[in-house]
């Protein structure tokens, strides 16, 4: 049964590696200045270890740009960007689906010798502008992993289909509301778990009991007490740890 449950909020990411004895990492260089679209592909290609070298869609909706917001962090474990820029994607008005708006690439695991993993976990930070239109919804960053080397054919039709890959990442919904969005493997005994709405495609979890809300971040219903206007960046913690053979123990935790 899935829980959505506070681990330890005032943890920085370096301490919820440490927890779950996760002692090889990776990250991705942000330029100290601002550079217009043409040159933020540019840097994507070259140091964020993109999959087949490219981004998928929408490379002009991407740019770094200044911090809009540069004295409002988010509200645990972490300080306030100094100085760096950060990555826009942008949602022309109109669009509606990953060819109309947002971007799309996938960045490779910085491991050597074939390393795979058991338990793998993302931490990034996002903020949404003041009168950012939520509409029907829309996906962010996850984690995906399969048996195979080339993950290029691991669809979320496929990952919910198959046992050879998995794709998990987080949505926003209507109102701010998010969730788990999970391409995995199902069982009707687990589709008719509480908090959990399967599809043909992919798997809803906890849908609602989470989400994001006028610079304020709501996790498992609780809002901390601060101020509509005190934090508009919200970080994103996602632990996936597989499950042993024939075992049902498989976790995912935000």
């Amino acid at each position: 049964m899935f829980t959505c449950a506070l681990g330890n909020p005032q943890a920085s990411v370096e301490q919820l590696a440490a927890d779950y004895g996760l002692s090889t990492s990776t990250s991705f260089p942000f330029p100290s200045a601002t550079q217009n679209t043409q040159d933020t592909q540019k840097l994507l290609v070259q140091n964020w270890s993109l999959g087949k070298g490219v981004i998928q869609t929408n490379p002009n909706n991407l740019a770094f740009v200044t911090d809009p917001f540069p004295t409002k962090p988010v509200a645990i474990g972490t300080t306030k960007n100094l100085g760096k820029s950060v990555l826009q994607v942008t949602y022309p008005r109109g669009s509606y689906s990953s060819e109309t708006g947002g971007a799309q690439f996938y960045n490779l695991w910085n491991a050597t010798a074939g390393s795979r993993f058991q338990t793998m976990m993302v931490s990034y930070e996002v903020a949404f502008d003041n009168y950012f239109d939520w509409v029907k919804g829309g996906k962010l960053p996850g984690l995906r992993g399969s048996t195979k080397s080339n993950l290029g054919g691991c669809s979320s039709t496929k990952a919910s289909a198959t046992n050879d890959c998995f794709s998990i990442r987080l949505m926003w919904r209507n109102s701010g509301n998010a969730e788990i969005y999970a391409s995995i493997p199902t069982s009707n005994e687990f589709c008719n778990q509480p908090g959990v709405s399967c599809a043909s495609d992919a798997t809803s979890l906890q849908r609602g009991s989470f989400g994001f809300a006028g610079g304020q971040y709501v996790l498992c219903s609780i809002a901390y007490e601060i101020g509509v206007d005190d934090y508009r960046w919200n970080r994103i913690t996602l632990l996936i740890r597989l499950n042993d053979p024939q075992t049902a123990n498989g976790n995912i935790q935000v």
